[in-house]
């Protein structure tokens, strides 16, 4: 994890301004658009589990009917992973992010010919989640071997990410959530995630004119919520 601080921090976070602005949306046509907007917003409005699940049966659909769009089953396997949190069951967590890696490969394979490689880091982001999630589980299962597994597996996915794109907020929010999770109490650990939170929350705000269905922004609401987390209480 060490490297992940200092590949950020030592390149002070990158100028924002040199950000590249990935438009998912842009790469559908206008009956791709609408299909697949009409099962992401599920997800956003999420007022209960059966939405984000509707969705995924939504974007399932446009999969096996549409090969040459990779954002519906980019977009399926990280709301996947979003209802890997909300199973008690490990087993049903571990099902959840199964399907998870089956869509990303699906999503990936469609992308594959793509000529926009400006997407490529969030690939490997969402490679890194579900690794996360997969290590984290192994872990309440008590299964170490997994779990040692998943993190190597994770660490490396995570890198690659960074170095194709340091300046990315998906990246910086991933690699913040890793370092708080396993900061075991160490206050440079959590100084380091705060920072790349904070930095993040500010290259989010940079992104305009958002679409539902794109990726620039996919994890941008777990911000204020880890922000909150690990901000010491304040006195009354």
């Amino acid at each position: 994890m060490k490297y992940i601080i200092v590949a950020f921090l030592s390149l002070n976070f990158i100028c924002l301004q040199a950000q590249e602005v990935c438009k998912a949306s842009k790469q559908l046509s206008s009956q791709q658009l609408v299909k697949t907007e009409e099962a992401v917003k599920l997800f956003w409005k999420w007022d209960s589990i059966e939405e984000p699940e509707k969705g995924v049966e939504l974007l399932e659909a446009i999969v096996q009917n549409d090969k040459k769009n990779w954002v519906a089953p980019f977009w399926a396997s990280y709301i996947s992973t979003q209802l890997s949190n909300q199973r008690k069951d490990s087993t049903r967590k571990l099902a959840e992010l199964n399907k998870a890696q089956e869509f990303l490969e699906k999503a990936y394979l469609n992308y594959s010919d793509n000529s926009d490689q400006c997407f490529k880091p969030y690939f490997h982001a969402l490679q890194t989640l579900i690794y996360t999630l997969k290590r984290y589980t192994y872990s309440t299962m008590g299964n170490k071997n997994e779990a040692k597994k998943f993190a190597g597996m994770q660490n490396e996915e995570l890198n690659i990410g960074i170095k194709l794109s340091p300046e990315n907020p998906v990246l910086m929010v991933l690699s913040a959530t890793s370092m708080a999770s396993n900061s075991n109490g160490d206050f440079k650990q959590i100084i380091g995630a705060i920072a790349l939170l904070e930095k993040a929350k500010q290259a989010f705000k940079q992104l305009k004119d958002r679409n539902p269905v794109d990726i620039g922004y996919m994890n941008e609401h777990w911000v204020d919520n880890w922000l909150r987390r690990l901000q010491p209480p304040k006195k009354s």
